[in-house]
């Protein structure tokens, strides 16, 4: 599968909270599968659709499984409606990370402090 094009290729739909690109469809796919849903909008929550942290773990992993990126567990909380996580799998594609994200070369910095040592050393 050619993950870059995944964004790229719209779909047509007369719907306004229909999937709008492959991301979207892809990511409305899990939320219908885990939450045992027949119809999601692009705007709904997971949360609010009857999302809960053991059911964001089930839809990481199948998103993952079904595109082959692994998005922080964090980001179903940081972005959970279905236009939020497929922008991150968009990012992911497209940069690497999702966007907002940390890596090791911002740990530590003054905008996410690493915290202190809590066993002096000698």
């Amino acid at each position: 599968m050619d993950k870059n094009a995944l964004a790229a290729i719209p779909l047509q739909s007369g719907d306004a909270g229909a999937p709008r690109d492959r991301a979207e469809d892809l990511v409305a796919q899990v939320f219908r599968e885990i939450l045992g849903l027949e119809e999601v909008s692009v705007f709904d929550s997971f949360f609010a659709l009857g999302g809960h942290s053991l059911r964001a773990a089930r839809a990481s992993h199948l998103l993952e499984s079904l595109s082959g990126v692994n998005l922080p567990l964090r980001q179903w909380f940081d972005t959970p409606t279905v236009e939020g996580m497929a922008g991150a799998l968009r990012d992911v594609l497209k940069n690497g990370r999702p966007q907002g994200t940390l890596t090791e070369s911002t740990a530590g910095t003054v905008e996410d402090p690493a915290p202190p040592d809590p066993i002096p050393r000698a």
